[in-house]
């Protein structure tokens, strides 16, 4: 585990030992342990090292043996001794037990095949010195991120979108095209960034390119999400399926634990993370520390949930409970690390717990994410099926039910029924993939026409989201609803998601492990019947199957809460100052982008608790939280 960075000048200059020091030094809090850098006439590449497996042999760059390649590595791979074994059996030779040498001779011995045999998360960088060009492979699902800028004269990348944006200081401008998106749902989803002329490289690809020049680039996947709703029809039973998603789960928990380091877990009161942790202590018997974060909100706090099940499975459990004071100040540490420019609250609470497993000296956290979405757990499944009955009914009962719905008092709580209700009521859209993106909209289209300013329509195209572009992918295959839904969900809301997930744990030099994203995992629940995943009302009906004879009936049964704080309160007293500044005109609406009117017009409802604008005042305030931090224009 490490952060990476390169730089590539097709001008053929060389490049400078400072100039990649000074990309590298941006990166320095994902890898403390260690560092290196390679420099090849016009190729730079450098890492620094969280040292996890291999503690003192897994240094980087390395080499093979034949000297002929170069890799920088930002990753773990999980089945790599397996890899190793099989290449031993095919005469390979290997000097160290890390899993970097394994992609090494890997990749030489299997070339472009190595990408489908790797179990794990990762980017990796090879540079092949005889052939001149680089090879970049990235995970299945995009655990590991990386962002890249490319044009004629070079080409600069990183594990942080803060790298391309400092080699191109004083560039950065905000991409217009993408703005809608992160309004909509807090992030940027598919290939493009927030800076114009940054990338993400896509998960599941992998890109060959010239150190000589930018032409004949070749791009391709190795993996595709969209073909899993093809997949062969299970034919067991659901209890055959039941055993076989356990058993599938514990392996992926198992090869998980593979590290030279202690192990701990972050744990809510959730059934996933309530799962691994009966995995690792009753099937695996695996000693960890387990960590939760509450609140001094009681409505919000989960911690005493949590207990409940630290004492029925005897954890070594540590909690910390935080107000939002503790937001306030760590608040200006977390914008060092939303350079990629995310939104999510959750952010925060992944900052502060990740923090705290620093702080007892581990680097490695298993974490619960993905469950939701393979095991459809989320009451935004429960909404489409309502939806589809609410669609089709008269007009004139529609419009009594969101008049009514409309005049329902704002609770200031959690994701509450209110808030629910008013999403609900207010989705514009007959297609049952349109409506579900909508469900998850922070402001919606009409409401982002109020947002911006007459200036900014002008220059603004039509707005495409994540959720459009794999809508669009999916009507090329042949799945059913539940499936289309399942994977535009992975697509558009948990790919996006994760280079945050990443970016925040590594700036506390935490590595996370996600025991629900194993592929084999998703093949296997991709090809079982529907009803066995959701049937009716009941959320996680599969999960909850499997788990009545592990966890208390009380863990399995607890409505899902979601990763969320008092922002809504907090907004209004303790993080006023901060909201203040953020959302006043001069800050906020420096180039002119918004509607000011409009937006004193949420925080006025807001402060006077008309209306709960605490998401939208969230992400506007990280907006222009963002464009300060990193000196970004329009």
């Amino acid at each position: 585990m490490c952060g990476i960075v390169g730089l590539i000048r097709f001008d053929k200059k060389k490049i400078e030992y400072d100039e990649i020091k000074e990309l590298n030094d941006l990166i320095y809090h994902r890898g403390p342990d260690d560092n290196g850098i390679f420099i090849e006439n016009n190729v730079g590449l450098a890492m620094h090292r969280l040292s996890i497996i291999d503690l003192q042999n897994g240094v980087q760059p390395m080499f093979h043996s034949l000297g002929n390649l170069v890799i920088v590595y930002n990753g773990e791979i999980y089945n790599y001794k397996e890899l190793k074994k099989e290449l031993q059996d095919n005469g390979v030779i290997f000097k160290t037990n890390s899993d970097t040498e394994v992609i090494l001779n890997g990749y030489q011995f299997w070339r472009e095949s190595l990408f489908s045999k790797l179990n794990g998360i990762f980017v990796f960088v090879l540079f092949d010195r005889s052939n001149k060009k680089i090879t970049i492979a990235r995970d299945r699902l995009g655990e590991k991120q990386l962002y890249y800028y490319l044009d004629d004269q070079y080409l600069v990348f990183g594990s942080e979108m803060k790298v391309p944006m400092f080699y191109n200081k004083g560039k950065n401008k905000l991409n217009l095209n993408v703005l809608h998106e992160f309004l909509n749902y807090q992030y940027i989803g598919g290939s493009e960034a927030a800076v114009k002329g940054i990338r993400q490289f896509p998960e599941a690809h992998w890109m060959e390119i010239s150190t000589e020049s930018c032409q004949n680039t070749i791009l391709k996947n190795y993996w595709n999400i969209y073909l899993l709703g093809n997949n062969k029809i299970f034919q067991g039973s659901e209890d055959d399926a039941c055993e076989e998603i356990y058993r599938i789960l514990t392996d992926s928990v198992r090869l998980r634990l593979t590290a030279d380091v202690p192990i701990s877990v972050m744990l809510s009161a959730g059934l996933d993370s309530s799962m691994l942790a009966y995995i690792l202590s009753k099937e695996l018997n695996t000693s960890c520390k387990y960590f939760t974060l509450g609140f001094t909100d009681k409505n919000f706090d989960e911690s005493n949930d949590t207990s409940k099940l630290v004492s029925y499975l005897n954890l070594d459990w540590e909690k910390k409970i935080i107000n939002a004071d503790d937001i306030a100040t760590n608040f200006p540490l977390i914008l060092n690390h939303i350079d990629s420019l995310q939104a999510n609250t959750a952010q925060l609470v992944y900052y502060m717990v990740t923090q705290e497993i620093k702080k007892n000296g581990f680097k490695v956290a298993f974490n619960g994410n993905g469950g939701d979405e393979l095991f459809a757990g989320y009451p935004t499944y429960q909404a489409d099926t309502i939806y589809e009955k609410y669609k089709v009914l008269p007009s004139v009962i529609k419009n009594l039910i969101n008049s009514t719905v409309e005049k329902l008092p704002p609770s200031f709580g959690r994701v509450s029924l209110d808030y629910k209700l008013k999403k609900f009521t207010e989705c514009p859209y007959f297609d049952y993939l349109k409506a579900h993106a909508s469900w998850r909209t922070i402001f919606s289209n009409s409401e982002l026409d109020d947002l911006f300013s007459k200036e900014m329509k002008s220059y603004l195209s039509s707005p495409i989201s994540a959720y459009d572009r794999v809508i669009e992918q999916i009507l090329n295959y042949n799945s059913s609803k539940l499936k289309n839904v399942l994977i535009s969900d992975f697509k558009a809301w948990l790919t996006p998601m994760l280079p945050w997930v990443d970016n925040i744990s590594m700036s506390q030099s935490v590595e996370l492990r996600l025991p629900f994203l194993d592929h084999r995992l998703l093949e296997l629940v991709f090809s079982l019947p529907d009803s066995f995943i959701f049937k009716g009302w009941k959320l996680k009906r599969i999960m909850k199957k499997i788990s009545k004879d592990k966890l208390p009936a009380q863990i399995i049964h607890r409505p899902k809460t979601g990763t969320h704080l008092p922002i809504g309160k907090w907004l209004n007293h303790d993080l006023s100052m901060i909201s203040d500044y953020y959302l006043s005109e001069k800050v906020l609406n420096k180039d002119h982008l918004f509607n000011m009117f409009y937006v004193n017009k949420l925080l006025s409802e807001h402060k006077q608790k008309k209306k709960d604008n605490s998401f939208k005042l969230w992400t506007l305030l990280i907006f222009s939280a963002w464009k300060e931090k990193f000196s970004i224009f329009a």
